[in-house]
């Protein structure tokens, strides 16, 4: 520009003195729009005066935008693919690099990833009465990482403009290579206007090309949890406990162990996913000492409204098989997810 050779050196990130100036209690909404300028480097020292024009001498292969930059550094540093990407950018300030390793360091150390990250749904599909599959990836084209059947990840939404965040939980269906399939069954009108399910309501509603801010995947009801020379396993659903029940009753069967799957479900009509279930050998049943009675139950995995889960440990220990190893999934409710920690208050590329 002009006589002087420039460099894009870094981000301008957002701090306190622009709080002050503007009057923001918080910068994080510039920050988001990720149009937030940059610092240049004087390469050689030169005159600038108005009506100069900048012009590209020189672009670093495979060096990041500036939008990419933000977005990995300040909101997407689960990504430890991006992360790596930036710290081997040329010429990148010694004080990002030592900034970016601590996250990449905090990234690779994480089950599955840290924190939560935005999916996209790829997918729209009618599940049953009320239900839709929504199949998920991510928008970048990054992995998602293992995880196994009866395990669920959590979603954080604000299910009305100005609400505080909510975090639900729900379990992973299916998977295709690298996208997820979550199954939500929307709440009835008159709960949704008691308050009561906001979240599956607004997930319920994404289209294709929305985004949801989604943990990864965790839980212990799983193949896994049985214990050691278990060969016969029962497993027991009622409402959407019948989500965690399907993948996990295919997962027990390839294994070669003998699965009872039962669904509780006393009211009329076919739950969501039942298609499927009915594939997989479920049974449907109205009463559960019926469904307790008929044989010896083995292990028993129990996945439900807490109530229902609460009962069956009553009545397995009134039936007699207070012995059975016994795996509960109690849904549908608030999960604690661990969240990736906010970026410093006054990252480097700060001016402050």
């Amino acid at each position: 520009c002009g006589t002087a050779l420039l460099q894009v050196a870094q981000p301008r990130i957002p701090c306190r003195k622009l709080r002050h100036q503007l009057g923001l209690r918080s910068s994080l909404d510039f920050l988001a729009t990720r149009r937030v300028g940059y610092y240049l480097r004087v390469l050689r020292e030169g005159v600038v005066q108005a009506g100069d024009r900048f012009e590209v001498v020189e672009r670093a292969e495979g060096s990041p935008t500036v939008d990419t930059f933000v977005r990995i550094a300040t909101e997407d540093y689960w990504d430890v693919v991006g992360l790596r990407e930036l710290i081997a950018a040329r010429d990148l300030d010694p004080t990002w690099r030592e900034d970016l390793g601590d996250k990449l360091a905090r990234a690779e150390a994480a089950e599955g990833w840290l924190g939560f990250r935005e999916l996209e749904v790829v997918r729209r599909e009618a599940a049953g009465e009320g239900a839709v599959h929504l199949w998920l990836a991510c928008p970048w084209g990054r992995p998602l990482g293992p995880h196994r059947p009866g395990q669920a990840v959590g979603v954080l939404v604000r299910p009305v403009e100005g609400s505080r965040p909510m975090r639900r939980r729900y379990a992973i269906t299916a998977r295709e290579g690298e996208r997820i399939r979550l199954t939500v069954r929307v709440a009835a009108r008159r709960s949704v206007e008691e308050g009561v399910g906001l979240v599956s309501s607004y997930v319920h509603a994404l289209e294709a090309g929305g985004r949801l801010a989604v943990s990864a995947p965790r839980g212990s009801w799983t193949a896994e949890a049985l214990p050691r020379g278990v060969r016969r396993v029962t497993v027991l659903s009622a409402g959407m406990g019948i989500a965690p029940a399907v993948p996990l009753v295919r997962d027990l069967r390839e294994a070669g162990l003998a699965v009872r799957a039962v669904h509780f479900r006393p009211e009329p009509g076919e739950p969501p996913l039942w298609d499927e279930a009915r594939a997989l050998g479920f049974e449907r049943e109205g009463d559960l000492d019926v469904a307790l009675r008929e044989r010896p139950p083995g292990a028993v995995y129990a996945a439900g409204p807490r109530g229902f889960v609460a009962s069956l440990g009553e009545r397995l220990e009134v039936l007699g098989h207070d012995g059975a190893a016994f795996v509960e999934e109690v849904g549908p409710g608030p999960v604690p997810v661990p969240a990736a920690p906010p970026p410093p208050s006054e990252p480097p590329g700060c001016d402050g």
